[in-house]
This record gives C-alpha cells, structure tokens and sequence, in this order.
C-alpha cells in the first residue's frame, strides 16, 4: 500500500504547515462548489467516496456535507479501510471495491467524490465513465 496520507499528519513546521493550509483551502474550495450547486442545503443525500484512502478525505467531507446525508466509501486496500474505520467511526459504511468496476447501481447516489485519485490511475477515463455511471448528477 502506497501511503498518501502526509498532508494530512505532517507535523514538521515547513511542510505541516504548507500541507495543512493547502488542504484547508483545498476542502474550502469543496465546501463553496457544494454551495455554488445547492447541495449545502440538500436532505438525505446518497454519497459516495470512491478511493477513500484512509479517510482523512472522508472525515473532512463529513464536516461539510448536510448532516443527514447517507455517506458510504470504499477502497480497493483493505488497509486503508481498516484505518479509515477507525478513523471515522461508525458513522460511514466502508466498502472494499474497485474504482474501475464499482459494486453500484446505476444512478445510485446524488453526488459522487473521487478526490486525489484520478492522477494515480493508469486509466482515469474509464474510472470516471464508471463514476459517471452510478451517479445522479454530480
């Protein structure tokens, strides 16, 4: 398992800090797109986290996310999975899948998040086709 989780724990002084403002204003940027399309303000959402990692993502989306929504994630690492549940508690369903090949319907959830994963990806086409797939919209 690749670990991608630096900048999100790094506690030395130059790069903590950079990673930390970079990733604060990162999620912020996420928070006004959700406010731009009106999801701030939607009720019982279904989303999905595609690529979950060990849900430092998944905990930082849960703080801007309505309250009521239905948040699942899934990884295709079982390790990472393990460490996001512990993470994040009880509040997310965790799932082992592949992004390529998701275990979904078809327009299954309201909103769909795959963040820092398509530059891993030998091919992030045909992961997205699959994303686009199980989504309503966005």
């Amino acid at each position: 398992m690749e670990e991608y989780t630096q900048k999100y724990t790094e506690t030395s002084l130059v790069s903590g800090t950079v990673g930390k403002i970079l990733v604060a204003w990162y999620f912020y940027s996420v928070d006004r797109l959700l406010a731009k399309i009106g999801m701030d303000k939607q009720t019982n959402l279904n989303v999905l986290e595609v690529a979950c990692g060990a849900g430092h993502s998944t905990q930082r989306l849960l703080k801007i996310l309505p309250k009521d929504v239905h948040f699942v994630a899934s990884d295709i690492e079982e390790e990472n999975l393990e460490e996001a549940k512990e993470l994040v508690g009880d509040s997310v369903n965790f799932s082992k899948e592949d992004i390529y090949a998701l275990d979904r319907e078809s327009n299954s959830f309201d909103m769909i998040f795959a963040l820092e994963v398509l530059e891993h990806l030998e091919d992030p086409q045909k992961a997205l086709k699959e994303v686009k797939r199980v989504t309503k919209e966005y």
